[in-house]
């Protein structure tokens, strides 16, 4: 499945190194608890996405993924309901993520050779 994953310049290094390796998923705001997985999208836009208040700008580059379809690829929207508090979900959506429907968690390594295209 060919999915997106968006990032800075200040991690385009280490991903064309190691692939992608690490993302947080939070699953509890309020106790700062979380996953770790790769956060992906079926939209090729950086809106939507909650990208914005970090410290570097995770809309710079736009990667294109050629995904597994495993068990280790999951749409967030189906995900979150089991895994997430109800409050970290509406706080991801508020934080500019109303394309969620649109997000997907891979809980795995993605390697270099997976990713076909940098914009």
């Amino acid at each position: 499945m060919e999915l997106y994953h968006f990032t800075s310049s200040a991690h385009l290094r280490g991903i064309h190194k190691f692939g992608l390796t690490v993302g947080d998923v939070v699953t509890d705001i309020e106790r700062l608890d979380g996953r770790i997985a790769v956060w992906l999208t079926s939209s090729p836009s950086a809106e939507g996405h909650g990208l914005g208040g970090s410290a570097v700008d995770k809309s710079e580059f736009r990667l294109t993924v050629k995904v597994p379809e495993d068990e280790r690829l999951v749409r967030w929207f189906d995900w979150a309901p089991g895994n997430a508090t109800e409050l970290t979900r509406r706080h991801l959506v508020a934080a500019g993520g109303h394309s969620s429907e649109t997000w997907y968690l891979f809980f795995g390594w993605l390697p270099p050779s997976l990713i076909t295209e940098v914009i």
